[in-house]
């Protein structure tokens, strides 16, 4: 039996090391569990972020899980560069210990970005939000994190948390969600589209993914 749980940080040990068991190859889980644990945390410890997970019951064992955004239509987000900030001192520290990861592909692929924000932060720039209130688009929730442990995977769980996704949306009183996908995620973009999601957009390395839900409260 699988159940959706508000995540905690009592949880974020736990929550890492299902993290690393889902993305093994990623730079993230690269970087070590305490670097993980920093950054699940900026989804508890920033407003209007979120995070939630699935356990299996009754072995209390988390199996997946799942965290997100608000963006009110106003404020300017980006959750890349938000978690590199929330999480740069303990990420520094990391690739102290671990040099050769800055050879990891995915930070070769993400130099640009690196520098952007090591300079952002040398600056004494703290990733504050900002606001366009000529340019007002609609609200939405963003999905900008799902994984599952890799011995609980191929079992519908990835649907359980979409849905589960879906139901923390209303909550919010949106009717909009979207996320972002790597282009040659075959596999994830299909299981999306499956779940109701259509494509808004595609660039060189991704494709951003759009469904609106119908808020019958």
């Amino acid at each position: 039996m699988f159940e959706i749980v508000e995540s905690h940080h009592a949880h974020l040990p736990e929550l890492a090391r299902c993290y690393i068991s889902a993305f093994p190859r990623s730079l993230t889980s690269a970087m070590g569990k305490q670097y993980v644990i920093k950054v699940l945390s900026w989804f508890l410890d920033v407003p209007g972020n979120f995070l939630f997970h699935i356990r299996k019951v009754p072995e209390n064992r988390i199996v997946g899980f799942c965290g997100g955004l608000i963006n009110d239509g106003v404020t300017k987000r980006g959750s890349a560069s938000e978690m590199i900030q929330f999480a740069f001192w303990v990420g520094v520290r990391a690739l102290i210990f671990r040099p050769w990861l800055l050879f990891h592909t995915e930070m070769r692929n993400k130099y640009g970005l690196a520098i952007k924000n090591v300079r952002r932060k040398l600056l004494g720039h703290k990733g504050k939000r900002t606001y366009s209130p000529g340019r007002i688009k609609q609200p939405y929730t963003g999905l900008v994190v799902i994984g599952i442990h890799r011995s609980f995977q191929n079992l519908g769980l990835g649907r359980l948390l979409l849905n589960g996704f879906e139901e923390w949306t209303l909550k919010t009183g949106y009717t909009s969600m979207r996320l972002s996908v790597k282009r040659d995620n075959i596999q994830a973009i299909k299981a999306y589209q499956k779940a109701g999601w259509m494509v808004m957009e595609e660039r060189n390395d991704s494709v951003s993914m759009v469904k609106m839900i119908n808020n019958k409260g």
